[in-house]
């Protein structure tokens, strides 16, 4: 199909491509490959393209990165844990021609579950495009690439050939695009790029996870100290109870054996028997001193049984 061009520079025929024209343009071979597309990925303005089975760059249940490079394909759901990083290609394969473009929006499904999906915002025309020689000839394996990161609190799962990444919207281009072809990263990704790239690229968020579950273990370590130290924090509180009852009852028979003490005993008069006095008084100091250790013990035992705050 030619350009869409009118011949009054001041009526110009451009806009998004409805889904009639794309399918037009797809059944010519023109944007997407034949035999990477589908029909039910087509919207009313738009295209949903699907993640890839192979050239992926994903974490194993291990926490390891794993690389499958093209041709290497899975089979299995990857497992986006949260915090998690992964970078995939496309299922579809690309070759804009030169009075097509394209924007990339992200799909408001992914968003509401907090996954991030960071790719560019345009393809340019002349994407899928490249030299052979002195010929332009369509690229066998032209992809688009993406940066998923899980920023939720539940994982998410990707299906190979199945789940869809994002939405292109395409639209004519006015005048000449001045650079066919566009520019490609598909060999880079698929040959320099190491299996721990995606999460080298967005190290943030591995290091969240780890510095996360450090504060997990140094928070189950401060609990297991604390539950250990009440019984001993109980029994220094019985101990010093202890104590302190043997150093007033020493105190008490000192005092009562003093020979001042005696002598002033001998005035009181026999319907008072000194001695019942005073160990009613020291019984009554004792009372008191056990009751408050009681108070000190049950708060201390209410307060180690009570939940911390999550931290």
């Amino acid at each position: 199909m030619r350009r869409i061009r009118s011949q009054n520079p001041r009526m110009i025929d451009a806009g998004l491509l409805g889904k009639s024209e794309i399918l037009k343009r797809l059944e010519a071979d023109q944007i997407i490959r034949h035999g990477t597309w589908d029909r039910s990925q087509l919207k009313g303005a738009g295209y949903d393209v699907r993640m890839a089975s192979d050239l992926l760059f994903i974490t194993d249940p291990d926490g390891e990165p794993v690389k499958y490079a093209v041709g290497e394909h899975r089979i299995d759901p990857v497992i986006l844990q949260p915090s998690s990083v992964a970078l995939v290609s496309t299922k579809e394969r690309f070759a804009f021609p030169s009075d097509i473009g394209a924007h990339v929006s992200v799909k408001w499904s992914w968003a509401r579950k907090g996954v991030l999906v960071l790719t560019g915002g345009f393809v340019n025309p002349g994407f899928g495009f490249e030299w052979i020689g002195s010929r332009l000839e369509k690229s066998p394996d032209e992809r688009l690439h993406f940066l998923i990161v899980n920023v939720g609190s539940e994982p998410q799962t990707l299906i190979p050939g199945i789940t869809a990444l994002a939405s292109l919207q395409f639209a004519t281009i006015v005048g000449e695009s001045g650079n066919f072809p566009a520019d490609s990263t598909q060999e880079l990704i698929s040959t320099k790029y190491a299996a721990d790239a995606p999460n080298r690229a967005l190290s943030l968020f591995p290091q969240l996870v780890e510095q996360n579950e450090r504060l997990n273990r140094l928070s189950h370590r401060l609990e297991r100290v604390e539950h250990g130290t009440a019984p001993l924090v109980t029994f220094g509180v019985y101990l010093l109870a202890v104590t302190f009852l043997g150093v007033l009852l020493n105190a008490g028979i000192t005092f009562a054996s003093d020979e001042r003490v005696v002598k002033l005993s001998e005035e009181i008069p026999r319907t008072w028997p000194f001695a019942l006095v005073a160990i009613c008084a020291m019984g009554t100091v004792a009372l008191i001193v056990k009751k408050i250790l009681d108070v000190v013990i049950a708060a201390l035992n209410a307060y180690s049984r009570s939940p911390r705050r999550s931290r």
